[in-house]
Parts: structure tokens; C-alpha cells; sequence
């Protein structure tokens, strides 16, 4: 694994990390492929109560990808390793797909206190978006607190925390922008306080 740091910000302990070299090409193209047999209407997990529903803050196209696929379980690996969080913290990996005008309005990965999922390991405390393919106009994901917008690139990753001493990072609200031309994919991946279960 040969990682490139190529921007970092720390703001109010986000450490928001722009990195190169986590996935390779072909396997962006792999897990698009992987992802496309299985997608279906993306959902949201309520940030206050927990519970899972379509909502129009979020537009897209979503695929749980089996775990047991040797490329995520690699990918899972890897993950654990550029982040130095256990493996056995990771949620399983989501893939996005965005189509032209679809977005992901701005939004906490962490939840608020008393939400039933922080039953399933505690909270979010960072996050991982890889991104799959170059997206020509639009589709950045957007950290209004910053002013800090990355662009989808193949193989580009972004790694940020979302938690600090138990309270809600605000510095890491951020938003998928709508897709402008073209498509967007992105794998995400989720890590909590403790295992995940």
C-alpha cells in the first residue's frame, strides 16, 4: 500500500486527509461493478432517533457490497490500517452512485445522543469515502464549515473524524453536491466508537 498524503486540515480535530493510493484503478472499476448488480434507492439513518428511510436529502443510488468479496475484504483491511481503527469497527462498505442533478444534502455522519444506533458499537466516529471515477462538473463533497470542496477523482480517498471526546464534530457537515455531468461513485465506509455489531 504506497498512500500519499496530498492535503490535510486540521480544524477543531477533524484532520480532514485528501490521499492517493488505497485503490487502485481496475479495482475502482471492480467495485463499481460489483455495486451496480445490487443497487437500489439510497436511504438515510436518521441522526436523532436511528431509524432507516428514503428521504429526499438524499437522492441517489446506494449497494451494501458483500464483506466477504475478497476486493472489499482487502479494501476493509487497508482501511484499518491507514486509519489505525480495529478492523471489527468498520460498518460494512456502501457504495454511492449519483446521477446527473442527484446529491446528498448537508449532513453529520455521528449521531445525536440517545440514538438507537449507537446500540450497534456507539458512534460514528470517522469516516472514509474512497471515490471510484472522475466526475466532470460537479459532485464534490462539500464542508460548508471550511469552505473545503473535494473533487471526484479515481482512486483520490477522503478520511475525516466525526466525533471528539464524545461530542459531534460541526466542522464535519458536508454535503454531496449534485452531480453536474456525468455520474458519481463513491464507497464510503463508516467507523464506530467499538466493534460493530
Amino acid at each position: 500500500m504506497n498512500i500519499s498524503i496530498l492535503t490535510q486540515v486540521d480544524a477543531d480535530a477533524l484532520r480532514a486527509t485528501v490521499f492517493h493510493g488505497l485503490i487502485a484503478p481496475t479495482e475502482c472499476g471492480a467495485l463499481i461493478e460489483i455495486a451496480r448488480a445490487c443497487e437500489a434507492k439510497a436511504s438515510v439513518c436518521d441522526s436523532d432517533t436511528g431509524a432507516v428511510r428514503v428521504d429526499a436529502v438524499r437522492s441517489n443510488n446506494m449497494s451494501w457490497v458483500d464483506n466477504d468479496h475478497p476486493l472489499v475484504r482487502s479494501l476493509n483491511q487497508r482501511i484499518a490500517a491507514l486509519t489505525g481503527i480495529p478492523l471489527e469497527n468498520q460498518e460494512p462498505l456502501q457504495v454511492l452512485h449519483y446521477r446527473p442533478s442527484e446529491e446528498y444534502v448537508p449532513h453529520h455522519d455521528a449521531f445525536t445522543p440517545g440514538n438507537q444506533q449507537l446500540e450497534h458499537g456507539g458512534n460514528r466516529i470517522a469516516t472514509v469515502i474512497l471515490y471510484l471515477n472522475f466526475v466532470p462538473v460537479g459532485g464534490g463533497t462539500f464542508f460548508p464549515e471550511m469552505d473545503m470542496r473535494v473533487f471526484p477523482h479515481a482512486g483520490l480517498g477522503l478520511f475525516f473524524r466525526s466525533v471528539k471526546d464524545g461530542q459531534v464534530l460541526q466542522k464535519s457537515l458536508h454535503a454531496g453536491e449534485p452531480v453536474l455531468q456525468g455520474e458519481k461513485w463513491i464507497a464510503t465506509k463508516w467507523i464506530r466508537e467499538r466493534a460493530y455489531v
